[in-house]
């Protein structure tokens, strides 16, 4: 069975609570090890996509770009931000006490740097990322009773567009109104185990081939 993908995004900006122009679609697997995301970003006219900036933990702003925030503690105030755009091109920072950041640099603190992995490519359908974070990097350990808040953002330059999965009212801070997600099902572990041991490298796939019944919660 291929996993649901996340879709429900909604528009921050510039209609906030409209649906998106364009379909975002995430998929999501682990490991004991990792997580893994498989993103798809469509697109009808891939030659709207902007994608110029080559340098780690520059701001995306100027590009189309995704991004995961995920508070592995729980505490609705902070929180690990992981972006990517286009050219495959990272961006990581860290979310401290709801700490509001200027739009013009992005979300976060990218002072801080992580260990993960991505790639990123254009298709004929708009761009797609798969991203692989290792749990130590969110310094969590494995537990029987795990709820992560997590969010994703997908932004659309041409169009200054901001698409949410949850918060995306512009008064909801980015921590404290994040999605939750109940990730340590033992069953579901075990299929996805199974599912991720029989893809090539591991770390790299397409949501296509992401098979689970993992199931996400949006609150």
């Amino acid at each position: 069975m291929k996993a649901t993908p996340i879709s429900n995004f909604l528009q921050r900006e510039p209609y906030e609570g409209q649906p998106p122009t364009e379909k975002t679609e995430v998929r999501i697997l682990y490991t004991k090890h990792e997580v893994y995301f498989g993103i798809a970003c469509f697109e009808p006219d891939p030659d709207g996509i902007v994608a110029t900036e080559l340098r780690r933990d520059v701001s995306q702003e100027l590009d189309d770009y995704f991004e995961i925030i995920i508070d592995s503690a729980h505490d609705r105030r902070n929180a690990y931000v992981f972006q990517i755009n286009p050219l495959g091109t990272q961006r990581d920072a860290l979310i401290t006490e709801e700490q509001r950041t200027d739009s013009s640099t992005g979300d976060g603190d990218p002072g801080w740097d992580g260990v993960w992995t991505s790639e990123a490519r254009r298709t004929a359908q708009g761009w797609t990322a798969n991203i692989a974070i290792p749990f130590s990097t969110l310094n969590f350990m494995q537990s029987s009773d795990v709820i992560w808040g997590i969010n994703f953002k997908r932004f659309i330059r041409r169009k200054n567009e901001e698409d949410l999965w949850s918060a995306w009212r512009r008064v909801e801070a980015a921590c404290s109104s994040l999605s939750l997600t109940d990730w340590w099902d033992s069953a579901i572990f075990r299929r996805a185990l199974r599912v991720l041991d029989s893809l090539p490298g591991r770390a790299l796939f397409t949501p296509e081939a992401l098979t689970s019944n993992l199931a996400c919660a949006r609150t």
